[in-house]
């Protein structure tokens, strides 16, 4: 077992990847459900809840979470994300 949780470390740590906790701290800031933040991103809301659960992302899905660390370019994708569903 404790192989298994040095795995998961360098894994996170290797791949940049945020903890749950990070996860929903960055959520919290732009003070969003979690729905919509899934919904942003483009994951499934069970799948978003999940990594707010404890389940690691794979490597993809990881790097757009961790994009959200950015202000500017999370506010960016999120508008682009938003105007584009006003056209719809």
């Amino acid at each position: 077992m404790a192989k298994d949780g040095i795995k998961a470390i360098r894994y996170f740590t290797d791949n940049k990847i945020l903890i749950s906790d990070e996860i929903k701290k960055i959520r919290g800031y732009y003070g969003l459900s979690a729905t919509k933040e899934s919904q942003i991103l483009g994951f499934g809301v069970n799948m978003y809840g999940k990594y707010e659960s404890g389940e690691m992302p794979n490597v993809s899905n990881g790097r757009m979470i961790k994009i959200c660390e950015g202000p500017y370019i999370f506010q960016r994708y999120f508008f682009e994300d938003y105007f584009f569903m006003l056209v719809l």
